[in-house]
Formats: structure tokens, C-alpha cells, sequence
């Protein structure tokens, strides 16, 4: 299982406009709404937001990895963010959040939806993996990147 499995082109979104947490989390939502990946958007951001009111998932290092289970879906999706100048996320190290993965799973699936949060985890600990995310300049880069890394890792 590699992330890039769970990753559309339309899901990857390089420029947010969003300085605030409710307003990037809409942000990223949105082209899964546009695509019609699922059923409410309202249920799907109540999930997200019920989540982050648990605790940010804002794990430092300019990352963060918002996720929810919810009915409202029929498959996992990764929707992947960026912002160049950085969203205020409640960060563990209260810095701006510049790198967002997305999860969204089906409620059935607990198990493969933390063993992908497990995943994402691992891989946005590389330095040079965040850099290449940082610098990518088109969504099949992203893609590309986390295709790559995520094989590397298998290697190792």
C-alpha cells in the first residue's frame, strides 16, 4: 500500500489562501465536495472538526494531519494542502502549518485508516521529503513524491 494510492491530482491543492484552522479545513474539503466523493459535506466537516476538538493534529515541523472517520464516504481519500505562508493550526510546537495530508476514511475502517495515519507519520519525519513537498510545483509532483518516498521506505 503506498499513499499515492489514496492521492487524486484534483485532491492536491498547492497554493491555500486559508490563516485560520476552520477556514483550511473547508478549504481542503472543497475539491472533495467538487469531485462528489461524498455524501454531506456538512457530516464531513462536523467529523473533522469533532477530531480537532479532541486535539490538534498538528504534530510540529510546519505538518499537520487532519482526519475523521465518517459515513459520508465511500472510499479513503488523502487530499493533500499546502500553504506557502502558513496556517494557524494549534501546532504541538505552535508553529504555522505549512504541509496538510487529509484523510478521510469510511467508518468500517479503523484498522487501515490509523495504519495510513501511521504511514503519513513516518514519512513527513524526512526533512528532505517535506523539503521536496515544499518545492513541488505541480500536483503530479506531489504525487510523484509521495509515490517515491513511500517506495524508499519499503526498501529500507
Amino acid at each position: 500500500m503506498s499513499l499515492s494510492d489514496f492521492m487524486q491530482k484534483e485532491l492536491v491543492l498547492l497554493n491555500l489562501s486559508s490563516e485560520k484552522k476552520e477556514d483550511a479545513i473547508k478549504e481542503l474539503i472543497s475539491p472533495v465536495i467538487k469531485k462528489g466523493l461524498v455524501n454531506s459535506e456538512e457530516k464531513l466537516n462536523k467529523a473533522i472538526l469533532n477530531r480537532e476538538a479532541r486535539g490538534s493534529t498538528a504534530i510540529g515541523n510546519g505538518v499537520a494531519i487532519p482526519h475523521a472517520e465518517t459515513p459520508s464516504i465511500k472510499e479513503k481519500i488523502v487530499v493533500f494542502g499546502r500553504s506557502k505562508k502558513g496556517v494557524s493550526f494549534d501546532a504541538i510546537d505552535n508553529k504555522p502549518v505549512h504541509l496538510f495530508f487529509m484523510i478521510i476514511s469510511p467508518n468500517r475502517e479503523t484498522c487501515p485508516h490509523l495504519r495510513t495515519l501511521a504511514m503519513i507519520s513516518r514519512l513527513l519525519r524526512s526533512r528532505p521529503f517535506r523539503d521536496d513537498l515544499i518545492n513541488a510545483k505541480s500536483p503530479k509532483d506531489v504525487i510523484r513524491i509521495c509515490r517515491s518516498e513511500n517506495t524508499s521506505h519499503a526498501k529500507k
